[in-house]
């Protein structure tokens, strides 16, 4: 109801029929991030704990961006013909048809390079997985085999873990959003628009900016609304990137 009325202007607000003394509980917290990339750090933190956890899609579709840019980094590699633009970036127009070992500098020169197009680019998903790949490195792999072990287990554990757009029609007891969530009234702000008001009339005659503020208001709805009883947020812990 908050969020409906203070980015939506909902005038009336929703009344659940819902029965809680009676309603069954499945005692499931889900943690929904933002970006694919995001939930890593997430996945590592409960590898080091030694808690078992459940993804909602595969675990490969968490990890491959990461995964894609720590092995061009490393070794001038492109496996999948979607991260080719990689290939693009000024100054990173090498050869990587030859099996040669890659010096330090071939490896700080993609790092540079590639840090720079993102800053360039404010793709966020870009740049988390980037954090990723520098955080993890090689223990990437790691975590995506344990993740997927789980996956494919179909764990009954009590820990879910999804993306907000993959958690479109699911419910869970209690959920828990990661902090990669952008702040709606910094995005208003940002784009100069002066009140809500402004911002779904700019919407509706389908100006850019304003939709894509309105689409990561829904997105935020929707992962807030698959909580059955509570809503947490969850601030990752930072480890420093080398």
């Amino acid at each position: 109801n908050t969020i409906l009325k203070s980015y939506k202007n909902e005038k009336v607000p929703i009344t659940s029929l819902a029965n809680e003394k009676t309603s069954k509980k499945d005692n499931k917290t889900a943690y929904l991030s933002r970006n694919n990339a995001t939930m890593i750090g997430l996945i590592a933190e409960l590898i080091k704990l030694n808690k078992e956890f459940v993804t909602v899609k595969d675990p490969k579709e968490i990890f491959e961006t990461s995964i894609a840019l720590y092995e061009f980094i490393q070794n001038g590699i492109i496996t999948d013909s979607k991260y080719e633009f990689l290939l693009n970036i000024k100054e990173l127009k090498e050869d990587n048809t030859n099996n040669e070992p890659k010096t330090i500098f071939d490896i700080k020169k993609r790092t540079n390079k590639i840090k720079k197009y993102i800053f360039d680019s404010e793709d966020n998903e870009l740049s988390t997985a980037f954090k990723m790949q520098q955080r993890y490195k090689k223990g990437l792999h790691l975590f995506l085999n344990i993740a997927t072990n789980y996956y494919k287990k179909n764990s009954n554990t009590n820990i879910v873990l999804s993306t907000a757009h993959t958690s479109k029609g699911l419910e869970w007891d209690n959920v828990v959003l990661l902090n990669d969530f952008p702040d709606i009234k910094n995005l208003i702000i940002n784009a100069k628009i002066k009140n809500v008001k402004e911002l779904l009339e700019l919407a509706n005659k389908n100006n850019l900016i304003a939709s894509q503020i309105v689409q990561e208001i829904n997105l935020y709805y929707v992962a807030v609304t698959r909580a059955r009883y509570s809503v947490k947020i969850k601030k990752l812990s930072e480890e420093e990137d080398e």
